[in-house]
Parts: structure tokens; sequence; C-alpha cells
């Protein structure tokens, strides 16, 4: 089923419900279908690709003005391979590249493909606020000052992160939806795979 899912994700299949006006949740148009509006492919293996795009965003003073197609198709390009690729698969100056102009330009939709490296998410559920108790846990833990010596703060990780990326984007209390990120940085190590483990969504 990893693989399963993983391959879904490269195939655009949401065109009528990206945009359509009601809730916020994933405003965003998702990668597959950015791939394919823009004539670009979503490949692990083509890191030339990505530094090429990279070096457009540049060329082109996209950080002053992402609103162009050169600019639009760009970002995507190492935004959609930065958020579905291993860590192990992306060229170095991608990771730098992607926060200097996230910023400014509009981003597409892509959950991280199964890493065999890695354990599955936990179990989540998207309506009985565990997301928004677990970030509360670990900011009260202290977890994004020191997140590796504490177990439970990678089990309040984990569901803080499925969470996040699985469900409705108001499911998390606002704090939460801020905190995320900082959180992710600090506890890194207890990335966990996505494509497994859920209850509802």
């Amino acid at each position: 089923s990893d693989g399963s899912t993983d391959s879904k994700q490269l195939v655009c299949d949401d065109h009528d419900s990206h945009d359509d006006g009601g809730d916020d949740h994933k405003e965003h148009l998702s990668c597959a279908c950015a791939a394919e509006d823009h004539g670009f492919a979503i490949d692990c293996g083509n890191g030339q690709a990505m530094i090429e795009a990279l070096a457009a965003l540049n060329i082109n003073d996209c950080l002053t003005n992402c609103t162009s197609e050169i600019c639009e198709t760009n970002f995507f390009i190492i935004q959609a391979h930065h958020d579905y690729c291993l860590e192990s698969e992306l060229p170095d100056d991608i990771e730098d590249g992607l926060h200097i102009f996230e910023d400014v330009c509009g981003e597409c939709e892509i959950l991280p493909k199964f890493d065999s490296d890695l354990e599955a998410c936990p179990a989540h559920s998207c309506t009985d606020g565990s997301g928004t108790a677990a970030f509360e846990a670990l900011v009260r833990d202290n977890c994004e000052a020191d997140c590796s010596g504490n177990a439970q703060c990678g089990t309040n990780f984990q569901t803080l992160l499925a969470v996040h990326d699985l469900c409705e984007e108001d499911t998390l209390s606002l704090s939460a939806e801020l905190g995320f990120h900082e959180m992710e940085e600090s506890c890194a190590q207890f990335a966990c795979n996505l494509s497994d483990g859920s209850t509802d969504s």
C-alpha cells in the first residue's frame, strides 16, 4: 500500500475541488495538479531539474515578485520535490532555496513519500482535539528547546504531525498551526510515515 499511496499523490484528480471556495482545507493546488498545469514532472531522481528551477527563481527576481508564470512554475518544482522526496534525494541548496522563496511564492500540497527508514505515524483523529493537545504538551514539556531526550516529546510530535498534515486546516488551534514548523525542526528525529496509521481524515 505504501507505493500506491505515493503513486496516487502524483496523479492530478482534484481540479474540481481544490478551489471551490468552501472551507479552506488544502487551499493550495495539489502538487500533482501544479505539475500537470505547469508542465513538469515530480521526479526525485532528477536533481538537475531542481537546481535549474532554483537558478531560474534567482535569475528572474522571483523574490521581489513571484506572480509570473516562470516564477510560479519554478517554485512549484522546488517545493513539490522538497516536500515529497527523501532528504537524501535533494540537492544541498534546495532546502535553503525553498525557505528563501516560500514567503512570497504560492505553494502546492503534497505529503512526503514513504520512507522505509521511518516508522508509521500513530493512528490519529481529526475530531477529538488530540493534535492541539499534543502541541500544548510539547510546549509544556519544553520540547522545542530539547526534543531529543524525551520519548513523550516524540509521541506528541508524531500526533501533531499527523493531524497537521492529514486533517482540515482549522483542526489545530491557531497557536498549534503557527508553532508547528518550529516544533518540526526541533523534533525532526521523530518524523514518521504519513501514508499509514490514520483512523479518519
